[in-house]
């Protein structure tokens, strides 16, 4: 009568340490950006992850992040079918590209261009027919279009982080993945 009970309870104790992540035999890779002043806030950046790259030369490059070893990173882009090597000191910038950022800023950039044309039109229209109302409609309907078109292209471009407020750091984690608590133990401040 104990056997069913014990088996039920290791079965559902398995499900329950698979369900919060805990992974007993898998290797994962991080990038830890550790700020140098107290105030900023330390990222993780996970293996395969989407990212821009700025070398110190200037050029950008842009794909998902794989480690090769301590001190050496690799970019592929799928899209442009090419593939980027860098030395973790050769990084100048990093930006977080996600897709759905970018398709929410090329939409937000799309609907800011009609707006502000439809404004344009209006605005025209109002002023030759003397309408007044169809042309303050057309003055805000151009100024949203203006605005919705910078908008969309700052998610599109992201916030670039300046990689001298940070140390860049490779963490390998065996058996669990890296959150922000474990930073303070793992890379404490000097």
């Amino acid at each position: 009568m104990l056997k069913p009970f014990l088996f039920l309870f290791v079965l559902l104790s398995f499900s329950q340490l698979q369900s919060q992540g805990i992974d007993t035999d898998s290797t994962h890779h991080y990038l830890v950006l550790r700020s140098k002043f107290p105030a900023y806030h330390s990222r993780i950046c996970g293996e395969d992850k989407h990212l821009t790259l700025q070398h110190r030369n200037g050029k950008s490059f842009t794909g998902r992040m794989y480690f090769i070893n301590d001190s050496t990173v690799q970019l592929i882009n799928v899209v442009k079918l090419k593939s980027d090597t860098f030395k973790l000191n050769d990084i100048a910038k990093l930006k977080n590209s996600t897709l759905v950022a970018g398709v929410i800023g090329y939409t937000a950039m799309a609907a800011g261009v009609g707006m502000l044309f439809g404004g344009v039109a209006l605005v025209a229209d109002g002023s030759y027919y003397g309408d007044e109302l169809e042309t303050s409609v057309g003055v805000v309907l151009s100024v949203a279009g203006i605005f919705y078109t910078f908008v969309g292209k700052s998610m599109v471009k992201g916030k670039p982080l300046h990689l001298y407020d940070y140390d860049l750091l490779q963490h390998t984690a065996k058996g669990y993945k890296l959150k922000h608590k474990h930073l303070k133990f793992l890379f404490p401040r000097k």
